[in-house]
């Protein structure tokens, strides 16, 4: 998948070596430019939750929700957990570009 729809706007994704400087960030959220970033040396299920948890983010800034990151980090969890258990999500991959994101 290269891209997604959340709320109406496209969203590029993008598996890249490094989301920042922190060591800490598996994935992140561009809203300004529309881009999901998902570290590359995740393994593939963790990619998936990640994505699901960055999807979460813009259906909170797309609806100005302003969900705190603890919720996201739940919703994103419980969420994962019921597609995979149900089977729902077997066929969602993350297999978009994989480069660098252009932010410091």
């Amino acid at each position: 998948m290269e891209s997604l729809k959340i709320l109406g706007q496209v969203h590029t994704i993008e598996v890249v070596d490094e989301i920042s400087k922190s060591d800490l960030l598996n994935g992140m959220i561009d809203h300004d430019n529309l881009i999901i970033y998902i570290r590359k040396s995740l393994p593939e299920a963790k990619k998936k939750e990640v994505l699901l948890h960055e999807v979460i983010h813009g259906i909170s800034e797309a609806l100005d929700m302003d969900l705190k990151e603890k919720v996201v980090q739940m919703l994103a969890r419980s969420l994962y957990d019921f597609l995979t258990a149900n089977q729902i999500i077997s066929s969602w991959m993350v297999s978009a570009k994989e480069q660098n994101p252009q932010q410091s």
